[in-house]
């Protein structure tokens, strides 16, 4: 597996099939491609303030996670960018999605009534820096 930062336009494209992140100046984000040189996993941040920021992220390829691709990214916005929290939105009716981000360490902090679709809801999730099994200050990244 290789990490890098997210750069150019086919992986943005990728993202964007899976998940809308808010592109601008600040939004930043890390790329998992396997030895062949596929895609298998994007993490986007966006939408940061003084301590927090939106993330986005889709895996096709689960070993992703063994690599230490998890530990990249929130290392990367936690230590790099100093944020101490960081925020998913999750429609309610995906529950693979959702059940994974509460695997990783996500909590549930809001439900906005058909915030996704009519009939739809919208859950805000939640995870903080501190006491993350994902992120250790000390660690150091190891993006290309």
């Amino acid at each position: 597996m290789i990490f890098k930062a997210l750069d150019c336009q086919a992986e943005w494209d990728w993202i964007d099939q899976r998940c809308w992140p808010i592109r601008d100046q600040f939004t930043t984000g890390i790329v998992a491609y396997d030895d062949s040189g596929k895609i298998c996993a994007v993490f986007v941040a966006d939408g940061f303030g003084d301590e927090h920021c939106g993330v986005h992220l889709a895996i096709d390829n689960p070993f992703v996670i063994r690599h230490g691709f998890l530990n990249e990214c929130l290392g990367y916005i936690f230590g790099q960018r100093g944020v101490k929290r960081c925020f998913g939105q999750v429609p309610a009716n995906n529950a693979k999605a959702l059940k994974f981000n509460t695997n990783i360490g996500f909590r549930q902090v809001n439900r906005i009534e058909d915030g996704y679709a009519t009939g739809v809801d919208l859950i805000i999730m939640r995870m903080d820096s501190h006491n993350n099994r994902w992120y250790q200050p000390a660690q150091q990244l190891k993006v290309a």
